[in-house]
């Protein structure tokens, strides 16, 4: 039994797409529904090993109102990790999953050998297309979730030069490996 007045927060990155319906959901909508209680969606350039070696950071979380930006905001601020709340909760929680497709393709980029200004075209391409097809599928989410916060710009920047996605799209570039095996040979056990 769940205490009255709970809150939830969403780290999850990815979507739920029923396929009849063509209809998306977030985690955080999915975690709403089958609980009953209000969720936010933390999301940003985060990167775990920095957090927790206390280096500077700064995430956005995407909240249903108010209070829940103020209590999340108390729970999570410090010097070394700062907090930026808003009220899109679809805004950050896709652009979590979105960034990964477009680093994907910032990885592509890298294995086929193209410098920087194809990379630059990429991001600010998959930036402004992630910002779309959210406002596509949720009409109240906000463009600036993208342009302005840790959990748009700022994530897909880190994860288009470090993240996972971008070092196994140029290593199947470059080795014509399969994913599942760049997985296991790169990843230590990550998907």
């Amino acid at each position: 039994m769940l205490t009255p007045g709970a809150r939830a927060i969403s780290a999850i990155k990815g979507i739920e797409v029923d396929l009849k319906s063509i209809e998306i959901y977030t985690y955080p909508s999915i975690i709403e529904r089958e609980l009953g209680l209000p969720c936010s969606a933390l999301g940003g350039a985060n990167i775990a090993l920095e957090v927790a070696n206390e280096e500077f950071c700064e995430t956005t979380i995407g909240c249903p109102g108010p209070k829940d930006a103020s209590l999340w905001t108390a729970v999570f601020d410090t010097t070394m990790f700062r907090v930026h709340a808003v009220e899109d909760v679809a805004g950050v929680s896709l652009s979590g999953a979105l960034k990964n497709v477009v680093a994907l393709a910032a990885g592509f980029v890298d294995g086929m050998g193209y410098g920087g200004n194809t990379k630059a075209a990429v991001l600010r391409i998959g930036l402004l297309e992630m910002s779309s097809f959210t406002g596509e599928f949720f009409p109240s989410s906000s463009p600036t979730t993208f342009s302005h916060h840790s959990a748009g710009v700022a994530d897909l920047i880190t994860t288009s030069f470090g993240g996972r996605n971008r070092k196994c799209a140029e290593a199947f570039i470059k080795s014509g490996k399969t994913f599942p095996e760049l997985e296991e040979e790169l990843l230590s056990g990550q998907k």
